[in-house]
């Protein structure tokens, strides 16, 4: 897989724990003044088949969250035509899949202003 994850945080104000991490994600318990949050940050690889065992390790994090958490980066999957820009043409079932999974984890899109 090509790509990857970075994330940058400033150490005087935020302590970070790593919690878990694989190829295509890495979770982290992020703290700062008192308040904990998790974050999940995704670099999903582009063969469905390993994409559903990133989607199998989000559920199973969702199941067992109790706190704030984040969950972002490039799921190689859109939800809705409107968050595609060029490339390869609308996938219908692709984002029906997507749909289905961020359900699956109770999860909400929080949207996207901006440039892609």
């Amino acid at each position: 897989m090509r790509g990857g994850i970075w994330v940058a945080w400033d150490s005087n104000l935020i302590t970070i724990d790593e919690v878990d991490r694989s190829s295509q994600f890495f979770h982290v318990k992020a703290v700062s003044e008192s308040k904990s949050w998790v974050l999940t940050a995704v670099y999903a690889n582009p063969a469905l088949i390993q994409r559903r065992e990133l989607w199998q390790a989000i559920r199973v994090s969702a199941e067992d969250m109790v706190e704030p958490w984040l969950l972002v980066g490039d799921f190689n999957s859109i939800l809705q035509p409107v968050d595609k820009l060029g490339g390869a043409p609308f996938n219908a079932s692709g984002a029906r899949e997507f749909q289905e999974r961020v359900l699956d984890a109770g999860l909400v899109d929080l949207g996207f202003i901006g440039p892609p």
